[in-house]
């Protein structure tokens, strides 16, 4: 945090807005990184569910439940009885 304001003093004292940028998008850049080793480990997950509950012919319903998450990860149960209808 102390690079951040002092960054913004710069910016106010003196103009110097390329430290505050150089620190705004080195945020951005880590956040995007991590936003996609994020969304690498659900794939891999979603990966090895379907996997999983393919070769059982008694887990149509889970099967299609990973589905669903895949295509949304925020599933209210109205949703679910929806998708699984």
């Amino acid at each position: 945090m102390k690079i951040y304001y002092a960054s913004l003093r710069g910016i106010t004292e003196g103009g110097d807005w390329s430290a505050w940028l150089q620190y705004f998008l080195n945020g951005v850049a880590r956040q995007s990184e991590d936003a996609i080793s994020r969304a690498e480990r659900t794939n891999k997950l979603l990966e090895h569910w379907r996997h999983r509950l393919a070769s059982d012919a008694h887990a149509k319903v889970a099967f299609k439940m990973v589905e669903l998450l895949g295509a949304n990860p925020f599933l209210t149960p109205g949703v679910l009885s929806k998708g699984l209808a």
